[in-house]
């Protein structure tokens, strides 16, 4: 009978540490449970969040573009009023009137000031004899051409007529120039 209260007592040590080791391991899967379920709402927050911005960015997009719409018209107006200010400071110059040219160079410049200010910029590259400036398709029109028989001025712009202007770096009207082709002399 030893022998079989032993068996008894062997099985029953052998079901309390089961029994032990389940409860530590169904502690253990709670815990991991527990931190699954923290990391899905954290991650589910996270994601509403994302969208919430994602959806308000969105929103400034199209009001964006809504004024950008609206505003287009009155920018339109202002190059067109930059230049007829550039034809009569031009015509004042050529009667020597260089006290009124001054004028409109302010004014110039105060109009200017104000394109700055809505991200409207003055495309750069006034050609000189000096630093001649290549044609440029993407920023500039030709709206006339004079042939050359010098193959290194083929191209080149000669002179500006018309300045252009960059709206949010994208070109709102290409500068107007008078280029160069080279043709083989006869």
């Amino acid at each position: 009978m030893a022998v079989g209260e032993e068996n008894k007592k062997k099985k029953a040590l052998a079901k309390r540490k089961r029994v032990a080791y389940g409860q530590k391991n169904n502690k253990l899967l709670l815990e991991i449970k527990k931190y699954i379920e923290q990391k899905i709402m954290y991650d589910n927050a996270k994601e509403n969040a994302f969208n919430r911005l994602y959806q308000e960015m969105n929103r400034y997009k199209l009001m964006d573009a809504e004024l950008d719409r609206h505003i287009e018209p009155l920018l339109r107006n202002i190059v067109s009023f930059y230049d007829s200010i550039m034809k009569f400071r031009d015509a004042e110059r050529d009667a020597g009137r260089n006290d009124i040219v001054e004028k409109f160079d302010y004014l110039i410049d105060e109009l200017l000031e104000i394109m700055y200010r809505v991200d409207m910029t003055p495309i750069e590259g006034e050609a000189t004899e000096e630093h001649p400036v290549r044609f440029n398709a993407q920023t500039q029109r030709a709206i006339k051409v004079d042939f050359t028989d010098k193959k290194e001025e083929d191209y080149l712009v000669e002179a500006e007529k018309r300045k252009g202007f960059l709206w949010k770096g994208k070109v709102f009207r290409p500068e107007e120039v008078i280029i160069k082709r080279y043709r083989k002399a006869k």
